[in-house]
């Protein structure tokens, strides 16, 4: 009997080892990298050149084996701590002040391991919307599709993490003259809905929720996303899974003060 409760109390742990390990399927946004590759959640810029840029990287994990995939419908949401979007995050739209530092490419990382690239350098990206004043006038909400030709279909494996595309936000008008103000601002990012699409009425599978704690947001000079959950069937236009940007938190300064300056608050 003692030997029969020892080899299902092995056999319970087994299964128990067996779940852990099983990762959940979801989305992640780290900056420089895949999540898997060592990507960071924050970044912090001097701002204090017009060269070079700064890259975002979405990756995923599907829940089960997909076949005859042909692309990914993408959704970020961008929110600013105060009651505006500041200059230098306006993209895109006609009259902003950085309308062309926005971009997305399907280039995945020469140094990515832990992160496959979906579609093997195949796919082509564009930003379809970006959205400013989305829900709020300090938010922004940006749509982007992406698609490989019928010839390029591919298949996607369980739990294995997938690079889906990269945001790059160069540093063009950070200072001197005609510059956009805000590059300082902390900023809080998104990665708020993924469909990888099929082909087939039905088929398309939608990601929502991050595969690892926190792992779809991401912050910009400290920002820290305040995030929020509401049903799937009460959610706007096609935001899967409910998830919302509910304010972006300011990083809290590290300061030695003296007494003195502690009690002066006070008086």
């Amino acid at each position: 009997m003692r030997r029969m409760l020892t080899c299902l109390m092995t056999a319970a742990c087994l299964i128990a080892t067996a779940s852990l390990a099983h990762a959940a399927p979801g989305i992640a946004m780290r900056w420089d990298q895949c999540y898997g590759d060592g990507g960071v959640s924050n970044k912090n810029f001097a701002c204090d050149t017009n060269a070079g840029s700064e890259t975002l990287v979405l990756s995923f994990k599907p829940p089960a084996d997909l076949d005859q995939v042909n692309g990914n419908e993408i959704h970020v949401d961008l929110q600013a701590p105060g009651s505006t979007v500041p200059s230098w995050w306006q993209f895109k739209n006609t009259g902003t002040c950085r309308v062309t530092s926005l971009s997305v490419n399907s280039t995945a990382s020469p140094n990515a391991v832990a992160c496959l690239d979906e579609f093997a350098g195949n796919a082509t990206s564009g930003i379809g919307s970006y959205n400013i004043g989305f829900g709020s006038a300090n938010a922004v909400h940006i749509v982007i599709a992406e698609a490989v030709p019928t010839s390029a279909l591919v298949t996607l494996t369980a739990d294995q993490e997938y690079f889906a595309l990269n945001i790059v936000i160069d540093h063009r008008k950070t200072v001197g003259t005609g510059a956009c103000s805000g590059c300082v601002t902390p900023m809080c990012l998104l990665f708020n809905g993924l469909k990888i699409t099929r082909g087939g009425e039905g088929l398309d599978v939608s990601l929502g929720t991050p595969f690892a704690p926190n792992s779809f947001a991401a912050g910009w000079q400290g920002g820290s996303p305040n995030l929020y959950y509401e049903p799937e069937t009460i959610s706007h236009l096609l935001i899967f899974q409910g998830w919302y940007l509910q304010g972006c938190g300011l990083p809290t300064p590290a300061r030695n003060q003296t007494w003195g300056a502690i009690k002066s608050l006070y008086r």
